[in-house]
């Protein structure tokens, strides 16, 4: 094949991609921001630990280590609520 016929099936191949999700824009908008969200949560994870470590126990403040406990336990509600979410059931 020559360059231009690469280029016209490449370019048809993305306009025939976008038809078929034009319909279902919202289902991939939620997709996108729930995958986000779901990183983000697990990413932040070791942050709050760390901040658990650094000033719940080494400063010896229950406060902090308390603060720290409570977001722990909400992000990991967010990771298994998106993972719900994004698997499928039978």
């Amino acid at each position: 094949m020559s360059g231009q016929q690469d280029e016209a099936l490449v370019t048809n191949g993305l306009a025939g991609a976008m038809k078929m999700l034009a319909p279902r824009w919202r289902m991939l908008a939620f997709a996108v921001v729930s995958i986000c969200l779901f990183t983000g949560a697990s990413l932040a994870k070791p942050l709050v630990i760390q901040y658990a470590l650094d000033h719940g126990v080494a400063e010896k403040d229950s406060d902090n280590l308390a603060r720290a406990g409570i977001a722990f336990f909400l992000l990991i509600l967010v990771v298994y609520a998106f993972q719900a979410v994004a698997t499928p059931t039978p």
